[in-house]
């Protein structure tokens, strides 16, 4: 028994050594997991700080202070990704790279934070343990590496404050996967550092994770050798540690028991025999009795036996009390393990209901660390992320990585303050990137934990996906925006008609600001133009619940009118009940006004091709008549009663000739020839044969600027402007007043051009005549260009006065406005685009007698009468005519004599071909061919517009004989 005893108590040495190691062992994970996280966390902060990343001498400087700060560190350096050192704590000379170590391999395979195995460090010579932390970009590269080189010997200094917890002559080993021994002490171990641990041992080690064996050490002692392997979170590679205590001391307590207990057990033995005898029966076999009932009671689970005996019954007696109090002893613990246990299932069922709730609150609740890891993550990771919790716990993903790249810098800045600052929360909306590659809003809500002395410790979270409630916001803010910045007005009223909103568009519009609008009643936009039923009607389709569309002229802030398109549509709640009116309002002011010179325009352009036609004819008519009555002249020239006839039929021909020519410039079919010209002249020729012409009760006074600009112009036409507005000024005011003719420069902008838009922005020159007569109305200022329109008597105007005015401005590219109220004068202002060069110079041309020749000229022209009249004309003057009745004839008697040929004259107008394209195909031939134009108008006379080149020879119909004779002359006298 005793023996047994022995065993029992080398089994209990063994069983406290265990539990003892157990203790240290779990220990020794504590402090390891407290240095591994405290290295992640280093790492990590060093990884968001530019500076590090960039390497060079300012990370050099921050790593050295970081490394003062940290004594149980060699050194904390950066590499890039191909593993050249471009920053470090300790100096170095040589260059450095740690692309062959394997921590730093695994650091570029895993994007994440990689213990290593026990190496002597490339910079500092010393063994240490090497840490590497990725430091990827905005697409998730690992862009450098940071690194960490842990002191060995540091771990040697804690070994050492265990020692104290063991017994005397203990050895404490550290080993690595591979079996190098990494840290130990004392000295006598197994190995040194660095070495292997012996084969047999290790593999038993490696297999078995925790247990023990007895082997003697380097220093002759045998010890028992307790190992466990070193389990944390952050470990991806196995480390092991080992608890040697020497058995000497271990089982010395037990040999002295052992031997202790024999000398006993002879001195008992001899007693126990003669006290057999005597008490046998009363004092053993009676309470024995009792004391085996009891037991049975207690091992069948009741723990209430007692055995009932009281102390007389000398050591059974206290047999018994030992007895008794076990029983209490294990009932109490009994009590104690039910109470425990409920409250167990207690915290267990509020753990349960915790989770629940974690899991079930309309988000994802998470545990966040510095280095962006997860220790916690609710059930509602997958819904909002895609991942598993197990791929956050597990370090497989960090959060880092999946923040969308342009959101990752602006969140990392926000957490950085944060900690900076100390604030106790955080909130921040940005975007994710899950595991399908959608995108995804949400809203982290973060709790920062700091411990006593102030530090960053964690951060506890709840996330929203929030994509579904910005999609919204952004609708609406574009919709918004989209309202605020729409070129139409927008109108919001009250069921009542109540302004509530009004957008910019409508402050530019009416010049009312939204804080005067607001409130108010749309009535305060009325002109007057509409009546009572105009507004009745739209109100009565509003309230139907109808939306109506139509046109308002309203009234500006200022006073000035406009007009607008409407659209107001009623909005109604979710019963259907209207309780708003929104009105979308277009400004077509200027289109109005563009449409309404559209129509003049194309008003004046029917009319215009019909005068037109109409005066080529008559022109052709008139040469004529104006030809052979000059002819006739010429042979009665001594009849004085024949002379007079011919001198009326002249006349009639000449106010005829007029009227056609002012046809013409209205139609815009008149040819001019431009030049550089000063509008200062044209008016200080004219107006004082106008002050003439006015009589003593109108006075004229002019404002001619001196920087008025030149303009490319017909001298007639703006003399033929001036006459008839002239004339029209005076017969606006028949019993005097005053007339003003003013120029000067006109600059139209961008601003200008959108309230008249048939302008185009430009220099300008600007001519106005006003006057202090009876004004226009509306209605006569929408008409007064009109051709044949008059207010006048049937014997004082034809009515093409303005009409011709405003063919011969838009023939220049120029603009006219009138402005005139009834009473109030009216004003006539035209715009002449500006030229840079300056007035030409004016030669005074003499007249010469008409002489004749004996020149070869070829005549086309369709018109019979003319081409007779002229050939007549010409061959009395000595020239040979070849006459022709179209383009095409005119081009074959060319091309049979057109070496003879000295000039040509071609009417413009002629069927099946032109005389600008008769000209052209001779010019191939012959190209110093000359040759004069002749046309009652041209179409194309020369080119677009009616202006024709410089130098071209021109002859308009209705010609004189002697013109004719005078202009073929000049050409053939040209050299």
């Amino acid at each position: 028994m005793f023996y047994s005893h022995a065993r029992e108590m080398r089994h209990h040495a063994v069983e406290r050594a265990r539990e003892d190691a157990s203790s240290l062992i779990n220990f020794a994970v504590i402090h390891e997991e407290k240095i591994l996280r405290e290295t992640q966390q280093i790492l990590a902060t060093l990884a968001e700080i530019p500076v590090v990343v960039q390497g060079g001498e300012r990370c050099d400087e921050l790593l050295a202070r970081f490394l003062k700060n940290y004594p149980r560190y060699l050194n904390f350096s950066v590499a890039r990704p191909d593993g050249l050192v471009i920053g470090s704590a300790i100096p170095f000379k040589e260059p450095v790279n740690a692309s062959g170590r394997l921590y730093f391999q695994e650091t570029l395979k895993n994007r994440e934070f990689t213990i290593g195995q026990y190496q002597v460090g490339l910079i500092t010579g010393k063994p240490a343990i090497n840490f590497g932390y990725p430091v990827l970009d905005n697409e998730g590269k690992v862009s450098a590496v940071v690194i960490a080189a842990l002191d060995l010997s540091h771990v040697t200094k804690f070994e050492y404050e265990l020692d104290v917890q063991t017994p005397a002559n203990s050895t404490h080993v550290k080993l690595d996967r591979n079996g190098a021994v990494l840290a130990s002490y004392p000295a006598v171990q197994l190995l040194g550092r660095g070495n292997p641990l012996e084969k047999s041992y290790f593999e038993r080690i490696s297999k078995e994770k925790k247990g023990m064996f007895e082997a003697v050490g380097a220093d002759g002692v045998e010890r028992l050798y307790l190992f466990s392997d070193l389990g944390s979170t952050l470990h991806k590679a196995d480390l092991y540690i080992l608890f040697g205590i020497p058995t000497s001391g271990l089982f010395a307590e037990s040999g002295r028991e052992l031997a202790r207990n024999l000398v006993i057990l002879a001195v008992v033995s001899m007693f126990a025999l003669a006290m057999m005898w005597f008490g046998g029966n009363f004092l053993f076999l009676r309470p024995i009795g009792a004391l085996v009932g009891a037991s049975k009671r207690l091992a069948a689970g009741d723990l209430t036996a007692r055995s009932g005996l009281p102390p007389t019954y000398g050591e059974l007696g206290e047999l018994s009390r030992v007895f008794d109090e076990m029983a209490g002893e294990l009932e109490r613990g009994q009590d104690e393990s039910r109470r425990m246990l409920e409250v167990a299932v207690e915290k267990q069922e509020l753990g349960n209901r915790l989770l629940s709730l974690t899991n079930n609150v309309p988000g994802m609740v998470y545990r966040g660390h510095r280095d962006w890891s997860v220790s916690f993550i609710g059930a509602e990771v997958g819904p909002v992320t895609g991942y598993t919790a197990e791929e956050f716990t597990s370090g497989a993903v960090s959060w880092k990585t999946i923040i969308h790249p342009d959101d990752l810098e602006e969140v990392k800045e926000a957490f950085r303050k944060a900690t900076r600052e100390k604030s106790a929360t955080l909130r921040r909306e940005y975007r994710i990137r899950r595991k399908d590659g959608v995108i995804r809003w949400i809203e982290d809500r973060r709790q920062l934990i700091y411990d006593e002395s102030g530090t960053f410790s964690y951060v506890d979270g709840l996330l929203l996906d929030i994509t579904e409630r910005r999609r919204g916001e952004e609708n609406q803010a574009r919709l918004a925006m989209a309202v605020e910045q729409s070129g139409e007005a927008v109108v919001v009223t009250d069921r009542e008609g109540v302004i509530q909103y009004v957008n910019p568009s409508f402050e530019r519009v009416t010049g009312y600001s939204r804080e005067e609008a607001v409130g108010k009643n749309p009535r305060v936009l009325r002109s007057g133009k509409h009546d009572e039923a105009f507004y009745r009607g739209l109100w009565d389709t509003l309230t139907r619940g109808e939306v109506w569309s139509g046109h308002f002229i309203n009234r500006k802030k200022d006073g000035s009118l406009y007009e607008e398109d409407a659209t107001i549509t009623p909005l109604r709640d979710s019963s259907g009940e209207i309780v708003n009116f929104v009105a979308a309002k277009r400004d077509v002011t200027n289109l109005m006004l563009l449409e309404k010179q559209v129509r003049m325009a194309q008003k004046m352009e029917s009319v215009g091709t019909l005068a037109g036609g109409i005066a080529h004819d008559f022109n052709n008519a008139l040469t004529g008549i104006m030809g052979y009555g000059e002819l006739l002249r010429m042979r009665l020239a001594g009849d004085p009663k024949a002379q007079a006839d011919l001198d009326a039929i002249s006349r009639a021909a000449e106010r005829s000739a007029t009227l056609t020519r002012q046809l013409l410039t209205f139609a815009r079919r008149q040819v001019v020839e431009p030049v550089n010209l000063d509008v200062r002249d044209v008016v200080n020729d004219h107006v004082k044969f106008f002050a003439k012409v006015a009589g003593e009760l109108i006075e004229v006074r002019t404002f001619l600027a001196e920087e008025t600009p030149t303009v490319r112009a017909d001298r007639g036409q703006i003399q033929q402007v001036l006459m008839n507005l002239y004339l029209n000024a005076r017969d606006a005011m028949p019993e005097g007043g005053q007339l003003l003719v003013e120029t000067g420069a006109a600059a139209l902008d961008e601003e200008y051009v959108r309230s008249y838009p048939y302008m185009k922005q430009g220099r300008y020159t600007f001519l106005m005549v006003s006057d202090t007569g009876i004004g226009m109305d509306e209605a006569t200022r929408d008409r007064v260009f009109e051709p044949f329109f008059t207010t006048k008597a049937p014997d004082k105007g034809t009515g093409l006065g303005l009409s011709v005015v405003y063919g011969i401005v838009k023939q220049h590219n120029g603009f006219i406005h009138v402005y005139s109220e009834p009473g109030m004068g009216s004003t006539f202002k035209v715009y002449f685009p500006a030229v840079e060069d300056p007035p030409d110079v004016r030669v005074p041309v003499k007249a010469e007698p008409v002489r004749g020749g004996r020149e070869t000229i070829l005549l086309a022209d369709d018109d019979e009468l003319i081409r007779t009249l002229s050939e007549r004309i010409l061959k009395e003057l000595g020239y040979t005519v070849l006459p022709a009745r179209n383009g095409e004839e005119a081009v074959d008697l060319f091309r049979q004599h057109g070496e003879d040929i000295a000039l040509v004259v071609l009417d413009v107008v002629m069927p099946r071909m032109g005389g600008k394209e008769a000209f052209e195909a001779m010019r191939k031939e012959t190209p110093g061919l000359k040759g004069i134009f002749m046309s009652g108008y041209s179409a194309d006379a020369i080119h677009k517009a009616f202006v024709i080149r410089p130098g071209t020879p021109f002859l308009g119909k209705p010609f004189s004989p002697t013109v004719l004779a005078r202009k073929v002359r000049e050409m053939l006298d040209k050299t």
